[in-house]
């Protein structure tokens, strides 16, 4: 069970304007992609997550980002919150009308079709995960391998920038 005490003070819609599970900056039309990251979240409840950060591309030069939890045992490729999920319909990047969603995202030259959900409990109904089969196709790793001695921010965060394009969808 996801609980706003996974996430960093900063993801858990306290700040103006913020939502729950998403930074206040998530969501919104922008011009140009955010630079992707992947960091760790060290919580004080000894439970370490794992976020992936990007900018899914929406149109030819509209982005939109979004923070993702990775879920090793979450075995779809994402799981949209209602915020991003009623976007990328917006915009047509999500198909929709058979017993599951679907989007076509070009990775590293290589189509894939993944798997979109937007229906898991109303306690996670808030949360973007991005499940193990995701990860690995991205080709994402984090690069710390005592995390107990690695420096963090005061927000309990290790950062560990990753280069990577914006997700596109075919």
């Amino acid at each position: 069970m996801l609980l706003p005490v996974d996430y960093p003070v900063s993801f858990r819609g306290d700040s103006p304007g913020g939502k729950l599970y998403a930074l206040s900056t998530d969501y919104h039309i922008e011009d140009q992609p955010i630079q992707p990251e992947v960091f760790l979240f060290k919580g004080n409840n000894s439970r370490n997550r794992l976020f992936f950060r990007t900018s899914f591309w929406l149109s030819e030069t509209k982005f939109t980002a979004a923070t993702f939890l990775l879920d090793a045992g979450f075995c779809t490729h994402f799981q949209f919150s209602d915020d991003l999920y009623d976007l990328m319909v917006k915009y047509k990047r999500v198909a929709q009308g058979g017993p599951t969603d679907y989007m076509m995202v070009n990775i590293h030259g290589v189509q894939h079709d993944c798997l979109v959900q937007n229906d898991l409990p109303h306690i996670h109904k808030s949360a973007n995960v991005i499940g193990l089969p995701m990860f690995f196709a991205l080709g994402l790793k984090f690069d710390a391998l005592n995390i107990d001695n690695v420096p963090m921010d005061k927000e309990r965060v290790v950062r560990n920038n990753v280069k990577f394009e914006p997700l596109k969808f075919l």
